[in-house]
């Protein structure tokens, strides 16, 4: 499990004086503890069983797991595949997560948290006085039943000595029983942290910027609509790192809890601090708030009762996060003290959610969402996000229900990882207002993410001027902890005050507007009033709903000018993020809206990420309209198999009032099943392959991501379906690997040396048990002072370059019985007078060098020796490159130029603020066969490949035969792979796209029919490999009497299920030598030998060439061009031109089986 990396800087937090004297014991315990218990909350997953149906399981698991008992018998289908599982990983540690497992039985515990959340729904409101008391929006019987069980989920700890729950998960999904089960993802604030340079000192009361110190609130229009509203009589409660509660700017709005404030004089008093729960919601002296991320649960039992428990009721924040959002929410007006929030008139409630190094977990942090919607919360803001893409979280989809149930309000940050918020969830939810970043100067701050999902942006920070500054991007102003940050001194604005940048300052932004629409509308649902937010924000960038702000700026004026729509849009299918095969449609589009104000529903699509034009669904071929009304569509859409890459749905829903509600779905249509190597939860990077096993960078300890080993795993043959999701522990070697080469047991890398960079190797070793490395006995080549490049591996060479005195050479040895220790030997000296070659590739035969616009070829003699270097004239059309491969005698070349260009993430003509015409670069993608002329001179005539996308939109190319990869990316989507297979006669490459995945894409590499890749699906940036389709045995030309000519060939189908063939004369002269057209044989199964057949006019000898291509049901094909030499004698009847098996599979002049696969 990966740990939180925070955007903030960590800190030594100097404890402030606390309010409450009787629990100064235990917060100084609970200093003491929090390491122990972030380090243990790195090692869990969420799983949540189901309770109905013919799998259920009808007892808790928690007590099963406590008493030792099998679950099967516990089971409706008494099924016995969690006692397999658990014989499988050892003992597994269940600990509800809703609940506490007391001995009442199952049904009376999930029963008596239904009520508890039931009461929680209808309790009359009693924030405020007066006006504030209102009903909460009802929840009907049909409402009741949709509702998720919460009481069937569990927090698991991983057994024993399992580092990798990737198996665990993936066995756990597998079990009828289990309903959901998935990471205890780690979650970071979305706070910006600036970057270590060399900064001015902050002044007081002003950091220099050429605007107002509270300019956000100015952008939002918070002074007129302070005319209509200041938010009285609502709650607002902020789920963060905890609340400097006697802060004197926020002090006067603190939420004391009526159940815990015995003598009702709205103070929080350290006499009623008695110890026992007096409101009877399950935790004791939650006065202003509870502290989740520094209690500890030391039985996890679901309570803080125990005596071994820790409990810790105060939620005093010692980072200053959480008291930071707070002031922007409802900083006190009028009292003479520093700054306003949007909402002062709010009252605020603390939860702790984070402990006080500021790593947290989903499932405490969920939890405490549910305990401030069950005490009352109106607003909840979460100014956090996972730390790794997580566009799946259902332990969030299942609290976000009963919040909204309860009549709650989430509001979240979108995250600060300049991405698409696709990407993540639950930002990606309807659930959730998910609120980007604006700067001063009303552009999306350049860190925020963005697209089609956001709901609204508002001030966050930026831009990055003026330079005169310290870091002018953090231009939030609000409230500092008590505690102090000293390390953070320099952004402090006098004594209290502290400036900030991130998305988590974007979103309290919204939490007050929030706030001061529902104390106008009290019985307004959460859905109307998120709804109210998109429909009154302001445009910024191209009219209407896009793909950088959503619908546009918060703007409170707008927003509280008219009542909320009376609306609800339902999306049931496909949910967002979701990855569909297009062999498993047709698939369903469900769509309702209901409500007072809906009138009519109209559907479109588009085929990108971040498209600019939709179609109607009624004007497509593969959809079809199953069911209509005037607010509801049921469509089914079967796609071509071949179908693939980003798509978007949008819909309309016009309202009785004439506006205009819309809401937009992102998903990936993927034909591809590609295999992780890893699980997306540490850092991995630089992945190769040899065909047989690949390797890659990753991080060595979760806990240290500054250390890196080397990981290895076996891509062919392909690995039983049990094996796929393992995650190989790296080896450990000295320094950080850097460039990696790899060639069979040959394993080679560079690493960090002084000033340089040295050459580390190994021969690999067998593996020994699960998720172990295979030994390697590191061996090190010393060069000494010269600076040397990237090793490059092949053929049992490993080959390097040299530079020592002005002196540059060509080194490597060839491992092998004769040289068992790699001493290097000179491959060849370069002259200083002529180019300054640079070494770019090698494929274990030669060596291929670039100098200022010149190529050249060196091949190692088979003898052995020194190699001679060789010319290669490139054309006047072959472009510079600055990166370059080959293989054999096809270069690929990927040229950057700059040029002028739309800004990132924008198209041509496309002019508004933050899309402009700027110089940029952009690299397209060459390929040339080097060809010798008649006097021996080699020569590159190079055509274009590729598009030519910006620089930030290039993920790198791989070379294996004639097969090209790359990957490019858009304006309108993620960079993706792209595949050809270069025809030196037609000097065309036709491209392929490989799978369809929403994120980037990128890192490609490739030997023989083997890629891998690094790329993020379901979870952060993992290793993928996958089988391509390939031929083999084509370079032997057929042999063909007259009459019936078979010629055997050998393909694969990859990763693939099944393959079309298609062949294609491509010379003119076999028009004359052929009696009709060739056609391909397979006699199944999928793979292996197939047959080249025709029929060539007697008497008559040449030759020709047959294009022949296998097609896989994923859209991928893999093609070559055969020779087919015909000898004019007539043969025997029967067998011309060699055996022709019939269409079982046997031959005429056998009685046995057919040709042998």
């Amino acid at each position: 499990m990966k740990p939180l990396r925070c955007e903030v800087e960590s800190f030594e937090a100097k404890r402030a004086p606390r309010a409450f004297a009787s629990l100064a014991l235990v917060l100084a315990l609970t200093g003491l503890l929090a390491g122990t218990a972030a380090s243990a909350e790195s090692r869990h997953v969420i799983v949540k069983y189901r309770d109905e149906g013919p799998h259920a399981l009808k007892v808790c698991a928690e007590r099963l797991s406590r008493e030792r008992r099998p679950f099967a018998p516990a089971t409706r289908d008494r099924g016995r595949e969690l006692d397999t599982l658990q014989k499988r990983f050892g003992r597994l540690d269940h600990r509800a997560v809703f609940r506490a497992a007391r001995g009442q039985g199952f049904r009376a515990e999930a029963r008596a948290l239904r009520d508890r959340l039931k009461a929680s729904r209808a309790r009359v409101g009693t924030v405020g006085r007066g006006r504030g008391r209102r009903m909460r929006p009802a929840c009907d019987a049909a409402c009741e039943a949709t509702l998720p069980e919460l009481a069937h989920v569990y927090r698991v700890a991983l057994p024993g000595d399992l580092d990798d729950p990737a198996d665990l998960i993936a066995a756990l999904r597998a079990a009828p029983q289990v309903e959901y089960a998935h990471i205890d993802y780690d979650v970071e604030l979305d706070q910006l942290s600036p970057p270590f340079d060399d900064p001015f000192l902050a002044s007081s009361g002003s950091w220099d910027q050429p605007y107002a110190d509270l300019w956000g609130l100015d952008q939002i229009g918070a002074r007129e609509a302070w005319d209509t509203t200041t938010g009285q009589g609502v709650l607002v409660a902020v789920v963060d790192t905890g609340l400097d509660y006697r802060h004197p700017d926020i002090a006067a709005n603190v939420w004391v809890n009526p159940g815990e404030d015995l003598d009702g004089n709205g103070i929080a008093e350290p006499h009623e601090a008695n110890g026992i729960d007096d409101d009877g919601n399950g935790f004791v002296d939650d006065q202003v708030g509870f502290d989740f991320g520094d209690s500890i649960d030391a039985n996890e039992d679901g309570d803080y009762d125990d005596p071994e428990d820790l409990r810790d009721s105060d939620p005093f924040d010692e980072r200053g996060h959480g008291t930071h959002v707070a002031g922007t929410i409802a900083a006190v007006a009028g009292n003479g003290e520093g700054i306003v929030g949007v909402a002062p008139g709010v009252r605020l409630m603390g939860v702790k959610g984070f402990p006080n190094d500021g790593s947290g977990v989903d499932s405490v942090l969920w939890r405490a969402v549910l305990y401030a919607a069950e005490n009352g919360a109106d607003v909840i803001n979460n100014s956090w996000s996972c730390s790794t893409p997580c566009p799946r979280n259902d332990l969030a989809r299942d609290v976000l229900a009963h919040v909204e149930a309860i009549g709650t309000v989430v509001v979240t940050s979108a995250g600060n990882a300049t991405a698409d918020v696709v990407h993540r969830s639950p930002e990606n939810l309807d659930a959730v207002l998910t609120v980007g970043s604006l700067g001063f100067d009303e552009r999306i701050s350049s860190f925020s993410n963005r697209g089609y999902g956001l709901d609204v942006v508002a001030p966050g920070g930026g831009p990055s001027t003026p330079r005169e500054v310290d870091i002018p991007r953090r231009n939030i102003l609000s409230l500092l902890t008590s505690a102090g940050r000293p390390e953070d001194e320099r952004f402090f604005v006098g004594d209290r005050y502290w400036r900030l940048a991130g998305t988590s300052m974007a979103a309290p932004h919204v939490a007050g507007a929030v706030a001061m629409l529902r104390s106008l509308y009290p019985n307004a649902s959460p859905e109307s009033l998120r709804e109210q937010v998109r429909l009154s924000s302001r445009d910024l960038a191209r009219p209407g709903h896009d793909e950088w702000v959503g619908p546009g700026a918060l703007h409170l004026p707008t927003l509280l000018a008219t009542a909320p729509p009376d609306v609800e849009i339902e999306i049931e299918a496909p949910v967002s993020g979701a990855r569909l095969d297009p062999a498993d449609g047709p698939f369903t589009i469900f769509v309702r809206a209901s409500g007072a104000d809906p009138v009519s529903l109209e559907l479109a699509w588009a085929e990108a990420l971040r498209p600019r034009d939709f179609t109607p669904l009624e004007a497509l071929d593969d959809f079809d309209l199953r069911e209509t009304g005037s607010i509801k569509q049921l469509w089914q859409w079967a796609p071509s198999p071949t179908a693939s890459g980003p798509r978007m749905l949008r819909v309309r829903v016009a309202l009785r009032d004439g506006r205009v509600v819309e809401r937009f779905r992102a998903f990936a249509v993927e034909p591809i099943d590609p295999r992780p190597l890893t699980l997306g939860e540490r850092n991995v990077a630089a992945p190769i392959t040899d065909g047989r096993r690949a390797v890659w960078r990753m991080d060595a300890d979760d806990e240290i991501p500054s250390e890196q080993g080397i990981a290895v795993a076996r891509v062919a043959p392909r690995p039983r379906k049990e094996a796929l999701l393992e995650e190989p522990a790296p080896i450990l070697v000295e320094g950080r690997p850097q460039s990696i080469g790899l060639d069979g047991e040959l394993l080679a890398w560079s690493r960090q040396q002084g000033n340089g960079f040295g050459i580390a190797w190994c021969r690999l070793g067998r593996r020994g048990r699960t998720n172990t490395p295979p030994d390697c006995d590191e061996r090190t080549i010393d060069r000494g002072a010269a600076l040397v490049s990237r090793p490059f591996v092949g053929n049992r060479w490993i080959v390097w370059q040299a530079d020592e005195g002005g002196v540059s050479t060509i080194e490597g040895c060839r491992v092998d019985r004769r040289n068992p220790e790699c001493a290097p030997v000179t491959l060849s000296v370069l002259d200083p007078l002529g180019p300054r070659w640079r070494l770019r590739s090698f494929d274990g035969r030669s060596l291929f060098f670039e100098s200022l616009g010149e190529m050249a070829l060196c091949v190692l003699p088979e003898a052995g020796g020194a190699c001679t270097m060789q010319p290669i004239t490139r054309s006047a059309r072959t472009p510079v490159s600055q990166e370059s491969l080959h293989d054999g005698d096809l270069i690929a070349l990927n040229a950057s130029r700059v040029d002028i260009v739309p800004s990132l993430g924008c198209l041509p003509g496309e002019l508004f603020p933050g899309c402009e015409i700027e110089l940029g670069v952009v690299r397209e993608l060459f390929a040339c066969r080097v060809e010798a002329a008649e006097d021996g001179s080699l020569g590159c005539d190079a055509v274009p490949i590729s598009e030519r996308p910006r620089i930030e939109d290039s993920g790198g190319i791989a070379i294996s035969g004639n097969r090209l990869i790359w990957s490019d990316g858009s304006a309108l989507e993620d960079p993706a792979l792209y595949t050809c297979e270069f025809d030196p006669d037609t000097r065309m490459c036709p491209r392929e796209r490989i799978g369809g995945a929403l994120a980037r894409q990128s890192e490609p590499w490739v030997r023989g029919d083997q890629l891998v890749w690094r790329g993020a699906r379901d979870a952060g940036q993992a290793i993928w490999a996958m089988a391509l389709p390939a031929w083999y045995g084509t370079d032997r030309p057929a042999r063909a009497k007259a009459g019936f000519f078979f010629h055997p060939l050998r393909v694969s189908a990859g990763d693939a299920n099944s393959l079309a063939f298609e062949s294609e004369v491509v010379e003119s002269e076999g028009a004359s030598l052929l009696l009709g057209s060739t056609q391909i044989f397979d006699p199944g199964p999928v793979g292996g030998r197939v047959w080249l057949f025709g029929r060539t006019v007697k008497n008559r000898s040449g030759h020709f060439e047959v294009l022949i291509r296998a097609r896989t049901e994923d859209g991928l094909s893999a093609s070559r061009t055969v020779r087919v030499d015909v000898v004019g004698t007539p043969p025997r009847p029967g067998i011309v031109g060699g055996r022709r098996p019939n269409a079982g599979g046997r031959t005429p002049d056998r009685a046995g089986p057919g040709p042998r696969r």
